[in-house]
């Protein structure tokens, strides 16, 4: 039997005697880790107090490293409804390794997708740098942590799938890049088709149905493709268009223009015929509505 140190007021000992011929009580730590321990009559138990607040020393009563961290605190409250001698349960490992080999597997899932994208493939590159330099050092980290076996199964599976798939991603980023340059080209000859001469000759209606004809020259020295869109004006308005593709026009060779719509009843005193500016053609061959 020992007397309850959540009675007892640290630094000062109790009255009470033992068998031992020690007063149970708090007296100074002989280990020089708190201020006060607590002594049963018999030994000093994990009962310890600093600044006038308990703690429970999880390291007992043994010799202390001077490298190892203080215990947590433990309010007064919660310390008086302990027994003595209660240790808490040590703090759950944290892996930081493991947070690292998920973002490797990620950044190369990242790296994969994005690699034949175009003009994403840039992005693609670098996320398969990332994942690689990350499953390298997630690997040694786990390596040195000797960490349980379920927690270094994981993270190792996961820090080889990245390394794996940064080098698959590295490679998917030359079609990428190959594709940016295909898709570049075509969005230049849709935008630029190259010097050009396009006129209306004629623009008639009959039972409401509307013609334009006309000619369009090539003043570029190699063959190009257009894209025209006529449009049909009631006094100004627009109230139809035709687009019309005209496909290989050879340098200073000229192609005729051909467009007709219905456009109900207009007047021939109020109807013209103009184009939009001439464009090359859609990219891809994607050709919406005019």
């Amino acid at each position: 039997m020992y007397d309850d140190p959540s009675t007892a007021v640290p630094g000062r000992p109790t009255s009470t005697g033992s068998a031992a011929g020690v007063a149970p009580g708090w007296y100074d730590d002989p280990h020089g880790r708190f201020d006060f321990r607590y002594h049963n009559g018999q030994r000093f138990t994990p009962d310890v107090s600093s600044s006038g607040q308990r703690f429970i020393d999880p390291l007992g009563v043994a010799p202390t490293p001077s490298s190892v961290a203080p215990p947590p605190a433990v309010s007064p409250h919660v310390a008086a409804a302990l027994p003595p001698g209660w240790i808490p349960p040590p703090p759950t490992p944290r892996h930081p390794a493991r947070s690292m080999a998920v973002q490797s597997m990620v950044f190369g899932l990242i790296g994969v997708v994005l690699a034949v994208v175009p003009f994403l493939f840039v992005i693609g590159a670098l996320s398969a740098i990332a994942a690689l330099v990350l499953g390298i050092v997630a690997r040694r980290r786990i390596a040195r942590s000797g960490a349980t076996v379920g927690v270094e199964r994981t993270g190792r599976g996961q820090a080889v799938a990245g390394i794996v798939l940064a080098p698959i991603a590295l490679a998917l980023c030359t079609a990428g890049f190959v594709f940016t340059r295909v898709t570049n080209r075509e969005i230049d000859e849709y935008q630029n088709p190259g010097p050009l001469n396009i006129e209306i000759t004629s623009c008639s209606i009959k039972d409401g149905e509307a013609s334009a004809l006309g000619t369009i020259t090539n003043l570029d020295d190699r063959t190009r493709s257009y894209a025209v869109v006529v449009e049909f004006r009631d006094e100004g308005e627009r109230v139809a268009s035709e687009r019309v593709e005209i496909d290989d026009v050879a340098p200073s060779d000229s192609a005729s223009v051909a467009a007709s719509r219905t456009v109900g009843d207009v007047a021939p005193a109020d109807l013209t015929c103009t184009t939009r500016p001439v464009k090359g053609p859609y990219p891809f061959d994607l050709s919406p509505a005019a």
